[in-house]
């Protein structure tokens, strides 16, 4: 079953893209020690909290997810196995390895963009034309883009400094973990990373 997992705040929470492109770090699995927070998927938002967006090519029916994940607190959120996700991304399980966690970059209820395996580094340049903010198409960690792309072209990459790689140059060379595929992000379906987008 493809679930998100988060506990809402009182406050609302809104999912930002669309598109769903996931950031995958298979974390080692643990039993859940904290409570589940339940709620009906409804798409529609309310004071309370905000639905999430459906997932890309699956029903938008209603239906009951079970969200997980130790409170939020200053943009980091604890998942149940553990794995912790910054700058206020969003904890979601591994649809392909049950209980174990990655966090969606581009969740982030904050005005930048993000990436790596915790969501930790921040864009410190942009490749939209204009410098406009972009969730898909940036650098990390002082890279330049290859290229300016247009709001719906793919991110073309970056020229990373000595010290990095990656799409974004969000991973330390020699640390790009061998579950994403040449540092790429999976696309939700395509557990073997044949679907690409930006850099996870």
């Amino acid at each position: 079953a493809r679930r998100a997992h988060r506990c809402l705040s009182e406050k609302g929470e809104k999912k930002r893209n669309s598109t769903e492109h996931l950031h995958w770090h298979r974390a080692k699995s643990a039993k859940q020690d904290r409570k589940s927070c339940k709620f009906r998927r409804s798409f529609r938002t309310s004071p309370s909290r905000s639905a999430l967006s459906p997932i890309s090519g699956h029903s938008t029916t209603t239906k009951e997810l079970t969200m997980s994940g130790g409170p939020d607190i200053d943009g980091v959120m604890e998942c149940p196995d553990g794995h912790r996700c910054e700058n206020g991304s969003l904890c979601v399980e591994n649809p392909y390895d049950e209980g174990n966690y990655y966090c969606d970059c581009d969740a982030s209820r904050l005005d930048g963009a993000y990436r790596g395996l915790y969501c930790e580094h921040e864009a410190t340049e942009y490749c939209s034309y204009k410098g406009a903010v972009s969730r898909n198409s940036f650098c990390t960690n002082g890279g330049k883009c290859i290229a300016k792309v247009a709001e719906n072209e793919a991110h073309l990459g970056c020229d990373c400094p000595g010290n990095y790689d990656g799409d974004h140059c969000q991973f330390v060379k020699g640390t790009n973990p061998s579950d994403w595929p040449g540092g790429t992000t999976n696309v939700l379906g395509s557990p073997q990373g044949a679907g690409r987008a930006g850099g996870g």
